[in-house]
């Protein structure tokens, strides 16, 4: 599945990573990752709703 992740960087700027995922695992492996090694915080996550299935409820390390 294709994903663009938006991350919120601690200086404040965002960044932004487009990656091609195997699984739902795959990106919330990658963005906890990102996380925990650039001390940041995922801010979005756009995916191709079609590539997944639609009772897969989607987690991030975000607080919401």
């Amino acid at each position: 599945m294709k994903a663009q992740i938006k991350f919120r960087m601690p200086d404040g700027n965002d960044w932004y990573v487009n990656k091609e995922f195997n699984d739902r695992q795959h990106l919330d492996n990658y963005m906890a990752l990102v996380c925990s090694t650039k001390d940041c915080f995922v801010d979005e996550v756009w995916y191709d709703e079609s590539e997944v299935h639609p009772s897969e409820p989607h987690k991030t390390n975000r607080d919401e």
